[in-house]
């Protein structure tokens, strides 16, 4: 739903910057009825971070083997998806579950399918760059040698020294997460026909069968909104003053239906009450 306007901020953001807009302030430019994400205290929003965690997304240095990047997996054509039922590592791995959508993930209070320690865009940038089992960047720790691809690349440096100009050595692992996770917060997707007839009441955005597909959605017959509610049509959004943590798992029962079903929260948790519980992903 919205990709024109998705679109839209995509190219914003990936547009040349002169150095007067990237030491600008970032001024949100969201659609109707979306409220101001919520962003870190300590990774506050600039142009020029902005920037910056678009190159490294589409960067693939951040591998192993410089053959994979973010957009590797997170295609802009495809909602920022791969379009796989199963997600590929670095090398060929496959994953037990698909690729996500980035699409407004700057509302997500978690992140991944079934993880409750994974609650920030921050934290969420480290685990494909990590993970071993399976490999998805393939990278380990220390990544000296990737710190000095970028230290002695001219216009890495002046980025990373434009995005972080209180940190004496502003290019670091934790600044290389900071700088995507300020990119993934504009992959804002709206203004959707549907969108266009609740905010704006225009009637004729919406047929008579798709109005009724509505009214079927958020009935209590098929509670279809109540895992996928809200503007964004996800139960985990959180925004700037939202006050309620909202709830973030759930489970359909096709667990209750495939013995080999994946386990979902209980992989993380170990909690019986885990087994089968997912995120409600977005449906824009």
């Amino acid at each position: 739903m919205g990709c024109q306007y998705a679109a839209f901020l995509l190219v914003s953001c990936c547009s040349f910057f002169s150095s007067t807009s990237l030491s600008q302030e970032y001024r949100w430019n969201l659609p109707p009825g979306f409220p101001v994400p919520l962003v870190p205290a300590d990774n506050s929003m600039s142009e020029a971070k902005i920037e910056l965690g678009r190159r490294l997304f589409f960067d693939t240095q951040l591998s192993v083997d410089n053959s994979y990047s973010c957009a590797s997996c997170h295609k802009p054509d495809l909602a920022f998806t791969d379009g796989l039922t199963q997600a590929k590592g670095v090398h060929g791995d496959l994953h037990d579950r698909n690729t996500m959508s980035l699409t407004n993930v700057a509302y997500n209070s978690v992140f991944g399918w079934a993880s409750r320690e994974t609650d920030s865009l921050e934290k969420q940038a480290l685990v494909p760059m990590f993970n071993q089992t399976p490999k998805e960047l393939g990278l380990s720790l220390p990544i000296d040698r990737v710190i000095d691809r970028f230290q002695s690349d001219s216009d890495y440096d002046h980025l990373f020294q434009q995005s972080f100009v209180d940190d004496e050595n502003p290019i670091s692992l934790q600044n290389i997460a900071k700088a995507i996770a300020t990119f993934e917060r504009t992959l804002i997707s709206g203004n959707s026909a549907y969108d266009r007839y609740v905010f704006f009441d225009d009637e004729h955005t919406l047929n008579e069968d798709q109005k009724a597909g509505m009214k079927l959605f958020f009935s209590a017959r098929l509670a279809c909104s109540e895992c996928h509610g809200g503007f964004n049509f996800s139960s985990s959004s959180v925004f700037a003053g939202v006050k309620e943590r909202p709830l973030e798992f759930h489970d359909n029962g096709v667990h209750l239906e495939y013995a080999g079903a994946e386990k979902g929260l209980f992989n993380e948790t170990k909690e019986l009450e885990g087994i089968g519980q997912f995120r409600a992903p977005t449906l824009r």
